[in-house]
């Protein structure tokens, strides 16, 4: 998959990391999150496009609202990966920033797509 961040630099993301399914058909596309950052644009879109290609490809039993909460469930794996990244890999200044922008816009993501509405009430009510 090829796009552009902020208009002007090129973004390219391994189809890999967006198709690869996992326990429950939850879909891996939360690397659109971190990745772009006009993502508030255009993510929708694409989790509708991958969708479609899904059923074009013979998937049944999996509406377009479960992949795109499917989706929104994913981006918490943003803050695990950028924590697990961070601990494991040698300390520079790049890669600080690194981390801390990924932290920022995972953390965004799940803000703007109310992803913690899909956990429900932590304490068990």
């Amino acid at each position: 998959m090829v796009g552009r961040d902020d208009d002007r630099n090129p973004v390219a993301l391994d189809a890999a990391e967006l198709q690869r399914k996992r326990a429950g058909g939850q879909i891996e596309l939360d690397a659109l999150a971190g990745a772009l950052t006009s993502r508030r644009a255009g993510e929708r879109g694409i989790v509708d496009a991958y969708h479609r290609r899904l059923v074009e490809l013979g998937v049944t039993d999996y509406g377009a609202e479960r992949c795109w909460n499917d989706y929104r469930y994913a981006l918490f794996q943003g803050p695990f990966i950028t924590v697990l990244g961070a601990f494991v890999g040698q300390r520079t200044g790049r890669g600080d920033r690194m981390f801390t922008v990924m932290a920022e816009r995972s953390a965004t993501a799940i803000d703007d797509l109310d992803a913690l509405s899909l956990l429900g009430d932590v304490n068990g009510h």
